[in-house]
């Protein structure tokens, strides 16, 4: 797979799990939507079937938030959510396709705010 700045390098694995997690979200949409009309939606369902086996296994809420308040304790100098970025980009550079982006931003907002 060619990288995102106009195939000058390879795609890192964050990447690939971006484009493999929008084909699923796509796939999610078509699903509803031939539901509503009464269609057939066995090859959609095929298709997030195989799509899902490319993604890692998601962190579990208890594990992202051991993770998130080591890297909070890690930085040091992280006290205030006007921080969060701080914690959000460590996160998606160690862990990137690993846990779920809305539980994450609660978490840390959460942790920050203590």
């Amino acid at each position: 797979m060619i990288g995102k700045n106009l195939g000058n390098r390879e795609s890192t694995d964050a990447e690939v799990l971006q484009v493999i997690e929008k084909f699923i979200k796509n796939a999610n949409e078509i699903q509803t939507i031939l539901l509503k009309n009464n269609k057939d939606t066995s090859n959609v369902i095929s298709e997030i079937i195989v799509l899902s086996k490319y993604l890692p296994q998601k962190m579990s809420r208890e594990e992202l938030e051991n993770v998130v308040k080591d890297i909070i304790e890690a930085l040091k100098d992280i006290n205030s959510e006007v921080q969060m970025g701080k914690v959000m980009s460590v996160l998606k550079n160690s862990y990137g396709g690993m846990y779920d982006g809305k539980l994450a931003s609660e978490i840390v907002r959460k942790e920050l705010v203590k």
